[in-house]
């Protein structure tokens, strides 16, 4: 195995029908390759399977990331690059890697969190927030970011949208189209500001709106407008590619002020990762779990 880039790495070896498992888990922000070895398999033989589990990114607006899972018949030697978002941040505005959409402001709106996923070659994917020419067309397993919460304006709270999954969810506002769309599989999600795009989320230009989330499309940014209303960022969708045999694609889930969701529940390796962050928190890291076997 040959991997390049910063992260933190969990390998251990398992017996399984005459079989070694081998697992990689990858939960700090950035880009990384992963190229499977290629003494392990004999002369034309394929992995059997490698799992890729993606935790997406949230903001801080008591959301979760979306999980995404699939597995895909491998030719060693092949290498891959492994995205992880960077979390959702309060009073931010400033974009996330991964593709999270900035807020307007110090002073009270989250930036989205950034999508987390496996693409097909060794090419940059992101620089900082931006994604690069031809990489989405590169996307294998993706896990989408949740929007950034608005604000906390008494008597008004607006939450951000739980990323994808299939779709995204979108954000919360107080007033019709204020809150940022979730995004689907075909666009990203609508906003009165900036909507989200391809692999981006929306960036909010008007005063005290926050960011969209990361995601294969990204989702739209919250919009300010007064009475008391500052919308919340729309989330990211996931995807999985067609070669990707038994996808699973699942939304995170919205929540309330307290905030510090876990990670989507049915990913039982997710290792706390993906988590939203509650009122004037941090979202928590996405995460990559990627696992293959070596042959008996």
């Amino acid at each position: 195995m040959v991997l390049t880039g910063l992260l933190l790495l969990v390998l251990f070896h398992t017996p399984q029908e005459m079989q070694v498992l081998h697992i990689l888990a990858v939960t700090k922000s950035g880009q990384f390759q992963l190229t499977l070895p290629r003494f392990v398999l004999k002369p034309g033989e394929q992995v059997a399977a490698v799992a890729a589990s993606l935790d997406g990114q949230t903001a801080v607006a008591e959301v979760d990331g979306g999980f995404a899972q699939g597995d895909m018949n491998v030719t060693p030697g092949t290498t891959y690059t492994i995205v992880v978002g960077q979390g959702g941040i309060p009073r931010d505005p400033n974009s996330k890697y991964g593709g999270g959409g900035e807020a307007s402001n110090t002073w009270g709106p989250a930036s989205g969190g950034g999508t987390s996923g496996l693409f097909a070659g060794t090419g940059t994917v992101f620089s900082g927030a931006t994604p690069q020419s031809g990489a989405q067309g590169r996307s294998l397993v993706l896990a989408g970011g949740g929007g950034g919460g608005g604000a906390n304006r008494s008597p008004n709270t607006t939450n951000g949208g739980a990323g994808g999954g299939t779709t995204g969810n979108p954000g919360n506002a107080n007033y019709t189209n204020n809150n940022g769309g979730g995004a689907s599989q075909s666009g990203g999600g609508a906003s009165r500001t900036t909507a989200g795009s391809a692999l981006r989320g929306g960036t909010c230009d008007t005063s005290y709106g926050a960011g969209g989330g990361g995601g294969y499309f990204g989702g739209g940014a919250g919009h300010y407008q007064e009475p008391l209303d500052m919308g919340g960022g729309g989330g990211g969708s996931g995807y999985v590619a067609g070669s990707v045999q038994n996808a699973i694609l699942q939304t995170g889930t919205n929540g309330g002020l307290s905030g510090g969701s876990s990670a989507q529940a049915s990913d039982v390796n997710n290792g706390g990762s993906g988590g939203g962050g509650g009122y004037d928190a941090a979202g928590s890291p996405g995460r990559v779990y990627i696992s293959w076997p070596y042959p008996g």
